[in-house]
């Protein structure tokens, strides 16, 4: 019982902390902020994901292969993470020639506008690590645990994702669901996480450095 109280402030720490830090951080320091305050945020963000950890390891009593990270061969990995990534680049490209075709509106944004190559960078990477530790490797695997149902466990995680990129329009939701759904996908055929993470950020950096 008391490991399953752990699991529950794990599952509440992967919901609440990106949405979290970006409000309180949007309501003091504004839309557009400069790197020292956006650089602090994601910093947090990935903090955040050490306590993750020390949850899992020291509370649960579980190995972090319980969310897909342990030794594999490297090379594997290496292939894998190509495969997801021209997969969920893929799946994003049907997506948003589903949104030209409904001809959705994006969600204008301002924030990335005023930051250096660094401070963008340095999102996208916390956006590969936290996101996929937190929505797939750790949610998915909890989820499908208390329900014993993948597709439920799916579902729970990838409905908030998708939601969670709201300031980007119905169509930045679409897209992004799209692409958490190859991602989880993805991660149930191989529940190789730092594969994800991998892909994560380098579809993440290739959409956002242009900026």
């Amino acid at each position: 019982m008391p490991h399953k109280i752990y699991t529950w402030i794990g599952l509440l720490i992967t919901y609440v902390t990106l949405p979290l830090t970006g409000i309180v951080f949007k309501r003091i320091f504004g839309e557009q902020m400069a790197d020292g305050p956006f650089i602090a945020k994601e910093l947090i963000n990935l903090g955040m994901v050490g306590v993750l950890f020390w949850i899992i390891l020291c509370k649960e009593k579980l190995p972090l292969s319980s969310i897909g990270i342990s030794k594999k061969n490297w090379k594997e990995t290496t292939l894998w993470t190509l495969v997801i990534f021209l997969t969920t680049l893929g799946g994003i490209l049907l997506a948003l020639a589903l949104v030209r075709y409904l001809r959705l509106p994006f969600g204008e944004s301002t924030a990335f506008d005023s930051l250096s190559v660094f401070s963008i960078t340095l999102v996208c990477l916390r956006a590969g690590i936290a996101e996929e530790v937190f929505m797939r490797g750790f949610q998915l695997e909890r989820w499908n645990t208390l329900t014993r149902n993948k597709w439920l466990a799916t579902a729970l995680s990838l409905l908030p994702f998708a939601l969670f990129h709201y300031s980007q329009g119905l169509a930045g939701i679409i897209i992004s669901f799209a692409a958490g759904a190859v991602l989880s996908l993805m991660y149930w055929w191989k529940r190789d996480l730092p594969a994800n993470m991998i892909a994560h950020f380098a579809i993440d950096f290739m959409a956002n450095i242009g900026r």
